[in-house]
């Protein structure tokens, strides 16, 4: 079954946002580097691992907000976790690739006419804050209180 099919089966069980959930945790478990095998890539590597990172993200995220959509935000903070995760992970690296001497990609590659720089721009500055800020709503409607004022006050600090 794929993921679009999962979350569309049936929207009131539990099981849908569960298999939808372990696909995207299974693809994120593939493409989990660490800093050594990282640091081996090229820096053309590095930012096509960062890309993908950052669509994975982006699959949470809209998993995430798909949940809320449908009223059933308590059980959406394990998408919203996950997005947050892999958004950072993802820019951590590009932060590492993005001044490589070598590196010609971001600012010729386009994306629906943003070029690369751009695009990671909006994902520092309102991607991963709208991330947490929903995070600690989705905490908050799960009753998890203390979590939700802790994701809060360190988006605040940030």
């Amino acid at each position: 079954m794929t993921l679009s099919a999962s979350l569309t089966r049936n929207r009131t069980d539990p099981a849908t946002t569960t298999t939808a959930l372990q696909y995207l945790r299974s693809a994120s478990s593939i493409l989990n580097l660490t800093k050594d095998q990282i640091s081996v890539l090229s820096p053309s590597q590095q930012l096509n691992y960062a890309i993908i990172l950052r669509t994975l993200s982006a699959s949470f995220h809209n998993g995430g907000a798909r949940l809320l959509n449908e009223g059933r935000e308590s059980i959406s903070a394990p998408f919203w976790e996950d997005a947050v995760e892999l958004g950072e992970k993802a820019l951590s690296i590009w932060d590492i690739c993005k001044d490589a001497d070598k590196l010609e990609v971001p600012e010729k590659r386009k994306i629906v006419g943003v070029n690369e720089t751009e695009m990671w721009i909006a994902v520092r500055e309102k991607y991963n804050v709208r991330r947490l800020e929903l995070l600690a709503y989705a905490y908050g409607k799960a009753g998890e209180r203390r979590v939700s004022f802790t994701t809060q006050y360190n988006l605040l600090s940030s």
